[in-house]
């Protein structure tokens, strides 16, 4: 196994699917999946005061970044769902095309300085804009569970450095920190 691809572990991941007789789903898959799917269901989400205080950290990540995009998503069984973005407007898309969930496994934030040089992302499934670079850090509740993520997305690649990192984190605690005391 190539250890500088970017897709190593999805790679591995389908070939032991492959030798164990099973088929892969389309995007890694947390082992407490069901577990983290009730934690996502104990938020309300749409909740007026929830909604405006993550429009204004997705706005804020995007500005602190300098990004094109700035977004908060979480991912259900199926989904991701955007609750807020900052400089485009997306629709929901299908969690298979989602490049945040792979996030899901991640203890840190991702960062992908060039999309189209990721095997696993072949499909942009964002209406009106074509993202070149992608950072997010997991959404981690107190308990232990990933919702999902905050982000940024370019319409250029870029690097992404460990400021970077700090602020993606920083935000995606603030914005726990506001779905914990608001949406539940």
């Amino acid at each position: 196994m190539d250890a500088d691809r970017p897709d190593r572990y999805a790679r591995l991941a389908a070939a032991l699917h492959d030798a164990a007789g099973h088929t892969p789903r389309p995007y890694p898959v947390p082992v407490a999946e069901s577990e983290r799917l009730r934690a996502l269901a104990r938020y309300d989400f749409s909740r007026p005061t929830l909604s405006a205080h993550l429009d204004a950290l997705a706005t804020a990540v995007r500005e602190s970044l300098d990004a094109d995009v700035g977004f908060v998503g979480v991912l259900d069984a199926d989904t991701e769902r955007f609750l807020s973005v900052a400089g485009a407007d997306f629709a929901d898309i299908p969690r298979a095309d989602a490049v945040c969930a792979h996030g899901l496994l991640a203890d840190a934030p991702v960062c992908i300085p060039d999309l189209s040089r990721d095997v696993r992302f072949p499909n942009n499934p964002l209406d009106g804009f074509d993202p070149a670079a992608y950072a997010g850090a997991p959404l981690t509740t107190s308990d232990g569970h990933r919702l999902g993520m905050v982000c940024v997305l370019d319409a250029d690649t870029r690097e992404f450095d460990a400021d970077d990192e700090r602020a993606l984190s920083w935000f995606a605690d603030q914005v726990v920190s506001h779905v914990e005391r608001r949406g539940a």
